[in-house]
């Protein structure tokens, strides 16, 4: 179970059905299972965590014990658990009713089975070959023996062993099995090809679409899990199969020749330039602390990280690949020039901690001696093609390989950057990150020279992951259309970069405003669900007119663009006949000092000579408000101490002296005098006082 728990990933990413038929494989498994336990003791004891630690030792002791001598019995262990649990699975997905018609999943499925596939022809290829060493090996000792003997006749011995050796060697040279080994091989690289394109041509891209969507609260998966496994298993195949050829290069030559040879090691080092050329990504893109939610921001003389992965995680490749963070100046006319601020940045790609998978990976930003922060270079032109905020600027990471006769030059670039020198340039500067991000395929950095425009659909999504990203909850069609009619009034929805921000102006900054006021007092009533929000002044009264005395609703400022919020109430004054009030505007300074929730409590409206009272009943749209609002109450304060004075209660309050007029009678019997309606407090229909009833008769 511990060896299942800690090493699921590369167990679930092993060909253990092909492992179970060859003990070569089973074998080579078995001791790749065992280096794979090193590495995990080594890094709970380089971690100082060896308390708290399996005993990787026993488990060591007793799989040696029970499967060194037959690793073909592991192998069938481990291939038969594995399929049980994907038939349990299995089962549970159809039961409960989930969709397999999964295009991911399905080209998943295709990749896997495209490299067991490269496994079983590597292993047909590796079996001729095999069989030629042997062959070699059956000579040389043969030669040996004959050697010894010094010109006496060959015993008997002897003589059937060179007849069996030359049996072999002709049943090798045939023209049938040199045709077959061949197919074998070129089938092989058509696949490693076939196989290659789609990884880096069809995979990585969408890997990289997915992360950019990510970076602006999107939901998608960003996991380098598969990607990684993949790269590998392809990159490792492709260098087992150079190095039998290369090191032994008379195995191929004597079955088909010297050509056949040079041209198989010619596409070989092709797919793996390649692939290895593709292989560095940026895992995690810029992005600093201070700002965890709103990446590609950067600010000058600000320390900012960055984490790169080479997805080819080759063991030899430990320490061996020095990673270098290069800003190169934009190509764009009258964008600013950058540098870094601390000189040449580099940094060695390393094995993570066991925890974080082993991956080859570097990170910047993280100690002392790897620091990325920029400065400005060159000062701006007085007049720039666009705002510094909608200037978009790359970091590169290059690298090179230079190993057993590969020499590949490799690069990683990050997704666009927006450099500011003031925090009052974030907002501005994440609106950018968010339209570039937006589109699809992705834009050139002189995209706000003229920003094209985008689908009101595509943006409302990046809008909603916007709150989601910073309390759980998006927002609803009510919440979006409210935003949207704020937006556009075209009628095929399309949304100008002018109307959503431009130059400080647009809906963006009061959008921008409304989520910092969120983040910082109104997070667990919006999370709840109390806040509507998005409803102007106008809604909220239509909504509002015709519902019981005192049921209310929460909503921000069209006006404030720092962002504030308010309730709106309904007043009943009679039968068919109502008034509905606002408050001001809650503002974040006056936030500071009380929490939302004691304001619907502690709230009162005084009337005229009437004495104040609390007028905020239910929740629209007909929630009491007792039962929303009470888990976020402050707590009560103790009792105050017996010191003289009289103890008193913050009370925020507003004063309306003058009654409002009577709407409008549907019917023509005199309106009744304003003084002679009240409203009581237990029942929403207006009451009439006797005395002034008679007096009016």
């Amino acid at each position: 179970m511990e060896v299942r728990h800690y090493l699921s990933h590369w167990m679930e990413t092993t060909d253990w059905a092909v492992a179970a038929q060859s003990e070569s494989t089973a074998r080579s498994y078995f001791h790749d299972l065992l280096l794979q336990l090193d590495a995990l003791r080594e890094g709970f004891v380089l971690e100082n965590n060896i308390l708290q630690r399996p005993n990787f030792t026993r488990i060591r002791n007793d799989l040696q014990t029970f499967f060194q001598e037959d690793p073909l019995y592991m192998a069938s262990v481990i291939y038969s658990c594995l399929t049980k649990e994907r038939d349990i699975l299995s089962a549970a997905t159809q039961e409960n009713g989930v969709n397999s018609a999964n295009p991911r999943l399905e080209a998943g499925q295709q990749m896997d089975a495209m490299i067991a596939q490269l496994r079983k022809l590597l292993q047909e290829v590796e079996s001729v070959l095999d069989k030629q060493e042997e062959v070699d090996s059956r000579i040389k000792s043969f030669n040996d023996q004959v050697e010894q003997l010094k010109g006496s006749a060959l015993p008997q011995t002897l003589l059937n062993e060179q007849r069996s050796i030359q049996d072999d060697f002709d049943s090798l040279s045939a023209a049938a099995t040199k045709q077959v080994a061949a197919q074998q091989i070129v089938n092989l690289l058509q696949l490693a090809e076939q196989t290659v394109e789609t990884l880096t041509s069809e995979e990585l891209p969408l890997w990289r679409r997915r992360q950019q969507r990510a970076c602006i609260g999107g939901p998608d998966n960003t996991s380098l899990d598969q990607l990684e496994t993949w790269f590998t298993a392809v990159a490792e195949l492709l260098l087992q199969l150079r190095g039998r050829v290369q090191n032994k290069p008379s195995c191929v030559q004597i079955i088909h020749g010297e050509d056949f040879t040079r041209q198989l090691l010619q596409k070989m080092q092709f797919l793996l330039e390649k692939l290895l050329e593709k292989a560095l990504v940026v895992e995690r893109q810029p992005c600093m602390s201070s700002l965890p939610h709103r990446p590609l921001v950067v600010k000058t003389k600000t320390q900012f990280s960055v984490k790169l992965r080479f997805l080819a995680n080759l063991r030899d490749l430990r320490y061996h690949l020095r990673v270098e963070a290069v800003l190169k100046d934009s190509s764009v006319k009258g964008f600013r020039k950058f540098t870094f601020e601390n000189g040449v940045q580099t940094k060695v790609l390393d094995l993570e901690s066991p925890g974080g998978g082993g991956g080859l990976v570097a990170e910047f930003g993280q100690t002392s001696d790897s620091l990325l922060s920029l400065k400005e270079k060159t000062r701006r032109p007085s007049e720039g093609p666009v705002a510094v905020t909608e200037e978009l600027h790359v970091i590169t990471f290059v690298t090179q390989l230079n190993k057993d006769g590969l020499k590949i030059d490799i690069q990683s670039s990050s997704l666009p950057v927006v450099v500011v020198s003031s925090s009052n340039q974030v907002p501005a500067a994440w609106a950018s990150v968010l339209w570039y991000n937006m589109m699809d395929p992705e834009q050139d950095l002189s995209l706000f020279v003229r920003p094209p425009p985008v689908p009101w659909q595509v943006l409302s999504d990046v809008l909603s992951w916007q709150f989601k990203s910073i309390s759980g909850r998006g927002l609803d069609d009510l919440q979006l259309n409210a935003i949207r009619d704020k937006l556009t009034d075209d009628p095929d929805d399309i949304i100008t970069w002018g109307r959503f921000c431009n130059k400080n102006e647009g809906v963006w900054f009061w959008l921008n405003g409304i989520l910092e006021l969120i983040k910082t007092y109104l997070l667990d009533l919006w999370d709840a669900g109390y806040i509507m929000g998005f409803v102007s002044k106008g809604a909220a009264g239509a909504l509002l007119m015709d519902k019981p005395n005192g049921t209310f609703l929460l909503r921000f400022s069209d006006s404030a663009r720092d962002g504030a919020v308010t309730f709106s109430w309904v007043e009943r004054l009679g039968l068919n006949r109502g008034l509905v009030r606002a408050v001001k505007p809650y503002t974040r300074k006056e936030l500071t000092g009380v929490s939302m929730s004691d304001e619907v409590y502690n709230y009162k409206f005084q009337q005229g000579s009437e004495a104040p009272a609390n007028p905020l009943l239910y929740l629209y749209p007909g929630i009491p408000k007792d039962q929303a609002f009470s888990r976020f109450k402050t707590e009560a304060p103790p009792p105050p101490v017996n010191d003289g004075y009289v103890s008193r209660t913050p009370c925020h309050m507003s004063f309306d002296p003058t009654p409002p007029p009577s709407p409008p009678q549907q019917d023509t019997t005199p309106p009744l005098p304003e003084d002679m309606i009240w409203t009581s407090t237990t029942d929403s229909l207006p009451v009439l006082s006797e005395d002034l009833l008679l007096q009016h008769l």
